[in-house]
């Protein structure tokens, strides 16, 4: 009996400082709040005053002033303009001028209206469009597959496509609408890829299957000696200008004057060791051999 009567006098004693504690925190809320309601009506009172002091000087102001505006009347652009032009002709040794162009004190220096630079820059715009609606239409390279083709269709499709799109959905399909047989066929495969992913490996496709530079020289090299094609345009390939490019250090090797023989011995004696003392800059590019077939060709003079 007496061990609950100690316990009941220990919880009143805890509620009562729990509510004590609970009245303290309410009565320093409403000390901060009433010291924010002062300071509020402290500022609005501070600024009520300062209101009333702009007025005051405001008024003050416009009686000392009342007769007099406080900021000159602006001139218009074009009496601005008369009153330079008049300044300037007043000056000695100063000759009249056009009224649309006025000269200030120096070589280069001019004046013009408004409506006159207007006019040039349409002028202008003009005739740059007349010069590029006079230029001839650019005709599309196609690219086939030959090797021979190669460069002029990378060239044409940089300076006309490329140059001026960078959308890579666009420059995909148009690669594949300028590719005939087997290189549309390679390109189409990069479609079921991202547009730029697909793109930058469709590019590369053509350069590394038929763009290489040995490639190329093999692919001269065999028309040059094909009798078929020589045979078609035998005056015109009596006096040609080749160039061989050395696969190993990219130096060119100009051979002028290579006349075109007709109807040479099919068995002719070479003298190995002539031959190669004289063309031993040309070992590792690779020649068509001599067989038993009529030579159309001869390189060199």
């Amino acid at each position: 009996m007496e061990a609950h009567s100690v316990n009941r006098r220990e919880a009143q004693s805890a509620k009562g400082s729990t509510s004590g504690a609970k009245l303290q925190r309410e009565l320093r809320l409403a000390r901060l709040k009433l010291k924010q309601l002062e300071l509020e009506a402290e500022t609005a009172k501070r600024i009520s005053e300062i209101k009333d002091e702009i007025v005051k000087e405001l008024s003050d102001y416009n009686c000392c002033f009342a007769s007099e505006p406080l900021l000159p009347p602006t001139t218009p652009p074009g009496e601005r303009l008369k009153i330079v032009h008049d300044y300037v002709m007043s000056l000695p040794g100063s000759k009249t001028r056009q009224e649309d162009q006025i000269t200030l004190n120096g070589p280069g220096i001019r004046v013009l209206p408004a409506e006159s630079r207007e006019f040039d820059r349409v002028s202008e715009t003009a005739g740059l469009l007349q010069a590029c609606m006079s230029l001839p239409a650019r005709r599309s390279v196609t690219f086939d597959g030959n090797p021979m083709g190669f460069m002029g269709f990378m060239r044409n499709f940089q300076s006309t496509v490329a140059r001026f799109n960078n959308d890579p959905a666009y420059l995909l399909d148009y690669l594949i609408s300028a590719c005939e047989g087997e290189p549309a066929e390679a390109i189409r495969r990069c479609t079921v890829l991202m547009p730029q992913e697909g793109y930058d490996k469709a590019i590369r496709i053509p350069e590394r299957r038929f763009g290489k530079p040995h490639v190329i020289a093999r692919k001269c090299i065999d028309d040059l000696s094909d009798s078929s094609v020589l045979e078609q345009t035998v005056t015109k390939a009596r006096t040609v200008s080749l160039a061989f490019t050395l696969l190993e250090n990219q130096e060119v090797i100009q051979v002028r004057q290579a006349r075109a023989v007709e109807n040479l011995p099919k068995l002719r004696p070479l003298n190995l060791k002539q031959d190669s003392e004289g063309w031993g800059h040309l070992q590792e590019v690779p020649m068509p051999a001599i067989d038993d077939y009529d030579i159309r060709i001869l390189i060199g003079a």
